[in-house]
């Protein structure tokens, strides 16, 4: 009866890592399935059920049928429930990290069915929703993990760049988008890095081209060369290490030959809120301020001067802030606020 179900598997899967994820095959079933309306709703034990749907129609009451009729769907799928508004079609798979899976169909109106077939048909589409499932759990992760990589990245300012073996820029965060914008140290030409001057072009393409023909199936922390980049107006260069791409196991060998760039301005001075030091070392307003001058680079005369207090009153809340954070020195106490998560606030 449904001579298009290899397209509709097809597209179950594709979509699976669509944004929003399903919504091209919950469009397909409408259109093969004769449906006002589809969804692919992923359903956690303790939560409601969270949907993509193909339109507009309908979902509050989908939404509301599938919240409460996920167990009986669980326990008899395909599940089909009428209401005054219309009728669905349910079916539930059971899925990865104690969620479940639901395809849910709705025609409109009072006289609205579902054939037996069509709800066979969709019980055939079961083993496909599972596979899709473990696509849309593994995308979910990559995601995931990449927003975490990309939060830590941005927070701590470091760029990170991904290269081909000539030097073309594949993929770049934020802070290195920023220092290619400035050109100032690095800048693209035709998509392809390059330095202030020719030397530290040749450098920079040939240590890219050394470690992207020196790819491992593992990553290798341990193979790096550092490289610094000449700026007009800075007496701090932009600075860099040039790694191998990552690792292609479980590949025989990588799809495309790539090193990475970490990039790092020493010039940038990241902040230190007086605010976030109080909570970090139960600091005193005013010797959260002190604290702050001190790790931004002042000098005790200078910090006293900046905040207008006596010197004398400065070195009191200095030595408040030793007892308070168990530090003895200066210098020492200057390498605790500089490695706290102040200083990424």
């Amino acid at each position: 009866m449904f001579p298009d179900r290899d397209t509709l598997i097809h597209a179950l899967y594709a979509s699976a890592v669509e944004i929003p994820a399903w919504v091209s095959f919950a469009r397909r079933a409408c259109e093969i399935l004769r449906c006002d309306q589809a969804a692919v709703m992923i359903a956690p034990d303790e939560e409601a059920p969270v949907g993509s749907f193909a339109n507009d129609r309908a979902i509050a009451a989908i939404n509301a049928l599938a919240a409460d009729n996920v167990d009986s769907a669980r326990d008899r799928s395909p599940l089909i429930l009428t209401t005054e508004d219309g009728a669905a079609l349910i079916l539930s798979v059971s899925g990865l990290r104690q969620s479940g899976g639901l395809i849910v169909l709705w025609r409109e109106g009072n006289a609205a069915r579902f054939e037996p077939e069509t709800a066979a048909f969709l019980e055939s589409l079961a083993e496909a929703l599972r596979g899709a499932l473990a696509i849309f759990y593994a995308h979910v992760d990559h995601v995931r993990q990449r927003a975490l990589h990309d939060v830590a990245l941005e927070t701590s300012r470091i760029g990170v760049a991904l290269v081909s073996v000539d030097g073309s820029l594949l993929i770049a965060n934020a802070i290195t988008q920023q220092f290619l914008d400035k050109k100032d140290g690095l800048l693209l030409v035709h998509s392809k890095l390059r330095a202030e001057n020719a030397a530290e072009t040749q450098a920079l393409l040939d240590e890219i081209r050394r470690c992207a023909l020196n790819q491992k199936p593992e990553t290798n922390t341990g193979d790096y060369r550092p490289l610094a980049f000449t700026r007009r107006g800075q007496d701090l260069p932009l600075t860099a290490l040039v790694r191998p791409g990552p690792g292609y196991s479980p590949l025989p060998r990588p799809l495309q030959r790539t090193a990475i760039l970490v990039l790092r301005d020493p010039a940038q001075q990241a902040p230190w809120p007086a605010e976030a030091l109080a909570r970090l070392f139960g600091l005193s307003p005013a010797e959260a301020n002190l604290a702050s001058e001190l790790a931004k680079g002042a000098s005790i005369d200078d910090a006293s001067a900046t905040l207008g207090i006596s010197r004398n009153t400065a070195r009191t809340q200095l030595k408040s802030i030793f007892l308070k954070t168990g530090i003895n020195r200066q210098s020492d106490l200057i390498r605790v606020l500089l490695n706290s998560g102040a200083s990424s606030t």
